[in-house]
């Protein structure tokens, strides 16, 4: 998922992965249970690949090629994934990084412009992942 946002993030010439790149990362890495709930709250790599070429992503201080907001996302996966007694960070866990980002800025502004329903998608994940990491593979 991280080198699919990084793809995404080179091909419209940005030096750096914001949290908009990670959160087009996760969907179209397209793997998991938080890439098919966010897949069914409404959003679609095309339409947010789309959207971001026409209004940009957000423009950070950048240190090994991770905004600031990217990382913020990344220190809540990892109490994400400790919380919910994962030994390691999946996809899942970014995605609720993500959802947790403040609203009106990164991934938050894809959110609310593709009206996915934050609390409503967070619930679902939690829902599927939250009896450990055997928790994922059940339908």
């Amino acid at each position: 998922m991280l080198a699919t946002a990084n793809r995404e993030s080179r091909a419209v010439g940005s030096p750096h992965i914001s949290s908009e790149h990670l959160l087009l990362g996760a969907v179209a890495y397209g793997r998991g249970v938080g890439a098919a709930i966010i897949a069914n709250a409404g959003l679609q790599a095309d339409a947010l690949r789309a959207h971001l070429a026409k209004v940009g992503w957000t423009q950070e201080e950048v240190s090994y090629g991770y905004g600031v907001s990217t990382r913020r996302i990344f220190i809540a996966s990892v109490r994400h994934a400790d919380s919910l007694g994962y030994p390691e960070i999946e996809p899942e866990h970014i995605i609720l990084g993500l959802l947790d980002e403040h609203a009106g800025s990164g991934a938050a502004s894809e959110f609310a412009h593709f009206r996915v329903d934050v609390p409503g998608t967070r619930r679902a994940i939690l829902e599927r992942i939250s009896h450990g990491p055997d928790s994922t593979t059940a339908a």
